[in-house]
């Protein structure tokens, strides 16, 4: 027993004998202030293995419950993976990368700033990006370039390229590519919010009038339902519906307020020329 004990106090001073002697080297390998380690380990931050910040990591940052790392070049993995920056990987249950990230994201949900990379999740989130989200829900950003690629939703105020659903492909504003799925929408229009007074506390309510925010459709959609404020190309599906379109449209309901193009389907209508024609229809 006391040579048990004897060896176990040996482990434990020369455990933190090490430690100690790391983590002095990591205080004195400084760059832009920042603490630099080729590894870092979490059991909850800021309960880890080099407790000192901002710290960089360039290697591999891995946590049990939760990691925080200020700067990230390399791999970060666990249940809860989170750097303001990086390039690298990230994967788990939940990535998130605040500001600006370059690689790849993995996991149940991602979310980052400034994404230049792939997402691969349940759910995507990417203020701003340019690359590929492949989710089994649910895509959404700011402004995206490259492919959205989900089961039931593509959601983006500014997109550049191809959305890809099972369900719902939607742009708010400035689309320029190719939507295919059951529901596309381009500028679609949306209800006003009223303000009611209710015991003084102001209550949003939807009006009866509506309005469409601003934007451009450039391109094509693919699918059963097509919808488009402003868009300039084609439409193929069942029903394609359009405010203005300079373009073509091709499916068995065809309607538009303002048409510059062509109408082929079951039933045509657009306001400003031949109201209804079936199989063609030409606007000017």
């Amino acid at each position: 027993m006391n040579f048990l004990l004897k060896k176990l106090i040996v482990v434990f001073f020369t455990f933190f004998t090490l430690l100690s002697f790391q983590n002095s080297v990591f205080a004195q390998s400084k760059s832009d202030d920042f603490i630099i380690t080729p590894i870092n380990i979490a059991w909850f931050s800021p309960f880890e293995l080099v407790p000192f910040k901002p710290r960089r990591v360039v290697g591999v940052s891995a946590n049990v419950f939760y990691g925080h790392e200020d700067e990230l070049y390399g791999v970060q993995a666990g249940m809860v993976s989170r750097t303001l920056s990086g390039i690298g990987v990230q994967a788990g249950l939940v990535q998130i990368a605040n500001n600006d990230f370059i690689g790849v994201q993995a996991g149940g949900f991602n979310y980052a700033g400034d994404f230049w990379g792939i997402q691969v999740s349940g759910m995507n989130v990417a203020a701003d990006g340019f690359g590929v989200q492949v989710a089994a829900v649910t895509n959404h950003s700011n402004d995206f370039s490259g492919i959205q690629i989900s089961s039931s939703m593509n959601d983006a105020d500014y997109f550049n390229g191809i959305q890809i659903s099972a369900g719902l492909n939607r742009s708010f504003r400035n689309f320029s590519g190719l939507q295919i799925g059951l529901h596309n929408q381009i500028q679609v229009k949306v209800p006003v919010k009223d303000l009611l007074n209710v015991g003084g506390t102001l209550v949003p309510i939807y009006g009866q009038k509506k309005t469409s925010r601003k934007g451009m459709g450039n391109g094509a959609q693919i699918g059963l339902w097509n919808e488009s404020v402003l868009a300039n190309g084609i439409q193929i599906g069942v029903v394609n519906i359009s405010e203005d379109i300079n373009g073509v449209q091709i499916g068995l309901i065809n309607y538009a307020d303002s048409l510059k193009g062509i109408q082929i389907g079951l039933l045509n209508f657009h306001a400003n020329g031949v109201f209804g024609a079936p199989v063609f229809n030409l606007g000017w």
